[in-house]
C-alpha cells in the first residue's frame, strides 16, 4: 500500500509491508509542516509495529522539526517500540540521536511526550 502526502515543501511517500510502515521523506522539513509531522510521528509510534523514517531525499530539516523528530525518537525508545531513522544527513545526527531517557522522554518545552488521551493528543503533564 502506498500513499503520498505533500505538505508545502515536504512530501512523504508511505509504504506498508505487513506491519511495517515506511515513510519516505522528500524535500525540506520545515516548521510550517510541524503539525502534519507530529501527526505522522504519533501514527508511526502508536499504530505501527515497526516504523521506518527514510530521509534519503531530504534537503533540510529546520530546528523545530529536528526537535520534534528527537522527541519522537526518544519517546519511541522509552515505549520500547523504536522508530528507525535511516539516511539521516550527517549534519543532523547529533541532534536526533542524543537521547537521555530520563530527561528527554518527557522533554522540556512545548511538546512533552507524544501520546494520546482518548482520541486527542496531549502533553504528558496533562495525563492523569
Amino acid at each position: 500500500m502506498c500513499m503520498g502526502r505533500s505538505v508545502s515543501d515536504m512530501e512523504i511517500l508511505f509504504e506498508q509491508h505487513g506491519n511495517t510502515g515506511i515513510y519516505n521523506f522528500n524535500g525540506t522539513i520545515a516548521d510550517r509542516c510541524e503539525n502534519d509531522l507530529k501527526d505522522l510521528l504519533i501514527e508511526a509510534i502508536h499504530r505501527m509495529d515497526r516504523a521506518v523514517l527514510n530521509f534519503k531525499n531530504v534537503t533540510k530539516i529546520d530546528e523545530k522539526c529536528r526537535n520534534l523528530l528527537k522527541t519522537a525518537y526518544c519517546t519511541s525508545l522509552r515505549l520500547r517500540n523504536p522508530i528507525i531513522l535511516t539516511n539521516v544527513p550527517k549534519v543532523y545526527l547529533p541532534d536526533l540521536f542524543n537521547c537521555n531517557l530520563q530527561t528527554d522522554a518527557d522533554l522540556s518545552g512545548g511538546i512533552k511526550l507524544l501520546s494520546r488521551k482518548k482520541s486527542n493528543y496531549v502533553k504528558s503533564d496533562e495525563r492523569r
